[in-house]
């Protein structure tokens, strides 16, 4: 990949972290500032890991809720210096950019993958009880834990190209129900952009689709219970059936989700937290689409929603004191 495709990248992430639209994916990691060598080599192992060729983009000095609060690139060699001996034999090859924004520093790291696997020195070997020197890591979500036999498996199997979805309206909703003691309905609605990356035709069955979403500064997360695509007549690479979605070519669908809870509390915080794996025929690997919704007017029939927020001068950090969650938040 070329730096002029790394800094597009990289802006068209820091934009959308300062108008508060999604930026989320699973290539793309943010990092307020650089973090200790042994934790930053384990992190960069697993997230290569599970990217299985797909490059991967660590932003630093950019803060999820705050936007761009700069970093010192004078720091990268000697940080990536030290992150590199914790590597046995192959680590990911780096191109760093320096991105001047609004009179601040961003640091691009760009990581290729097509390595892997890549493993670690435990740093704990030797120490007490500690016997295992190396370890395989793993992405999953935003931890870090160590791959399991079938991940290892998928590591060693043949390369498949997951599609691209690029989101551009969302929107979850509580809506009342005849009985508000029995339980309250949530309901998810995105609009995606799908591109295959090949030449091969992409089936999604919907049963292989899981999700879930939270309220910020909530523990829990509630699963949605139903996940589908559905696509119009006129999208001619499109094909949606009543098990699953067939795409010969890009083109727009429309993701809906639906999930259930038994309690509203008193408040409902201004940030949720949408978190999805979209799987594919043929492949254990999920396509993961994570994204923020903005408290919005709901409607007549509903309690609260959350949308994408277009508006740049968004207060980033404030909070609505209408609704919060309560039971499974």
């Amino acid at each position: 990949m070329r730096k002029l495709q790394i800094e597009t990248w990289a802006l068209d992430i820091i934009r959308r972290v300062e108008t508060g639209q999604p930026h989320e994916d699973f290539r793309v990691e943010l990092k307020r500032t650089w973090i200790p060598p042994k934790k930053a080599a384990r992190r960069i192992a697993g997230h290569a890991n599970a990217a299985r060729g797909e490059p991967i983009l660590w932003l630093i000095g950019v803060d999820e809720c705050k936007g761009v609060i700069g970093a010192n690139y004078k720091d990268l060699s000697d940080w990536y210096q030290q992150v590199k001996v914790q590597f046995d034999g192959v680590h990911p090859t780096l191109t760093d950019l320096n991105i001047p924004y609004n009179d601040k520093t961003v640091v691009a790291l760009m990581f290729e993958t097509d390595r892997a696997p890549f493993v670690v020195k435990n740093p704990s070997f030797g120490t007490r009880s500690h016997t295992i020197g190396l370890e395989l890591p793993w992405r999953e979500g935003t931890s870090t834990r160590t791959a399991t036999r079938s991940e290892l498996l998928m590591l060693l199997s043949p390369l498949q190209t997951l599609p691209l979805f690029d989101i551009w309206e969302g929107r979850l909703a509580v809506k009342k129900v005849a009985d508000p003691a029995d339980h309250f309905d949530w309901n998810l609605t995105l609009k995606l952009y799908v591109v295959p990356q090949n030449s091969s035709r992409v089936i999604i069955p919907f049963y292989r689709c899981t999700g879930t979403f939270r309220i910020r500064k909530s523990t829990d997360r509630v699963r949605f219970h139903s996940i589908r695509f559905s696509c119009k007549q006129d999208e001619a690479m499109l094909k949606q059936t009543r098990s699953q979605l067939i795409a010969e070519g890009p083109g727009a669908v429309s993701l809906t989700a639906v999930g259930k809870t038994h309690m509203l509390c008193e408040e409902l915080q201004e940030i949720a937290k949408i978190s999805l794996k979209i799987y594919i025929t043929e492949s254990n690997l999920p396509v993961e689409i994570r994204t923020r919704l903005v408290r919005s007017e709901p409607a007549r029939h509903e309690l609260a929603a959350w949308g994408i927020h277009h508006d740049a001068h968004m207060p980033r950090e404030s909070v609505d004191d209408a609704w919060v969650m309560g039971d499974g938040f």
